[in-house]
């Protein structure tokens, strides 16, 4: 990881999600770029120096907030008539970022948005991880969580984690949440679930004698609320889970994944690989 692109808007989520995209920052040594966006109407061109003002005014506050915070990053701040989230991936595409850091102010794990948030845009048609902050960021992280399905696919994870735990030097959690929805699992059917996470994760024994880890399998009505509760009650710092990256219109608009359940109502900063 090189490149981080961080949203910022002056508000205090923003400011949050700066943190965090600091705190990773600094343990990749990449670096910190502090996008701010304009929303331009459409106007005369007589206007367009007000524009080039305010682009200067804020992007002097902003280098202040990154000296606040001890921070350093290159500044960005740009004017569109577009959407915001069209702006943020054009501008991550063009400093080759690897990450996208992004505030979220929902806590509400049912919302039911029709259009979409910004974060919630860039969860379906980003093909760059997503690390999104609710309100309280995290400057360290001492312990991972990696929550996995049945799906082989939902293990992969685990790789990226394994390598940002060795850096962070944090101890890494790999939850199986299966879920009940409301009916009491037999020993039987609680002993296959066990074999399935098993078998999957073969294939990353290895990497993982490279750090502290511990596993845990744990049932729960719905897989998302089961892994936000773990994630509170066992003080992770930090969520990270695959996701699916390429939706459709309809995907988009109605489609609740578990990852994009736990983005809204996590309490803690999650990483959408």
């Amino acid at each position: 990881m090189k490149n981080i692109l961080v949203g910022y808007d002056f508000s205090p989520l923003s400011e949050e999600a700066l943190k965090t995209s600091g705190a990773f920052a600094e343990v990749y040594n990449a670096r910190l770029f502090v996008l701010n966006v304009i929303p331009r109407p459409p106007m005369m061109e007589t206007a367009m120096s007000t524009i080039e003002l305010l682009k200067k005014e804020r992007k002097e506050k902003i280098l202040e907030k990154l000296k606040e915070l001890g921070l350093e990053g290159e500044v960005i701040v740009d004017a569109t008539d577009s959407c915001f989230a069209e702006t943020i991936m054009k501008t991550a595409e063009s400093v080759g970022a690897d990450l996208i850091g992004l505030g979220r102010a929902s806590m509400d794990i049912n919302e039911n948005d029709f259009v979409g948030s910004v974060v919630l845009t860039l969860k379906s048609i980003s093909s760059i991880p997503l690390l999104i902050t609710t309100h309280r960021a995290r400057t360290r992280f001492n312990r991972v969580l990696v929550p996995v399905s049945e799906k082989r696919d939902s293990f992969e994870s685990i790789v990226f984690a394994v390598d940002f735990c060795k850096r962070a030097g944090c101890k890494l959690t790999i939850l199986n949440v299966f879920e009940t929805a409301g009916f009491k699992f037999t020993q039987a059917e609680a002993d296959r679930v066990k074999d399935i996470f098993e078998e999957n994760l073969k294939p990353y024994t290895t990497i993982l004698k490279d750090v502290e880890y511990e596993i845990k399998i744990i049932p729960h009505e719905t897989a998302s609320a089961g892994i936000i509760m773990f994630a509170k009650e066992s003080n992770a710092d930090l969520i990270i889970m695959e996701r699916r990256k390429k939706l459709n219109l309809l995907q988009r608009l109605f489609y609740q994944s578990t990852t994009l359940r736990v983005i809204r109502g996590a309490t803690v900063p999650v990483l959408a690989l």
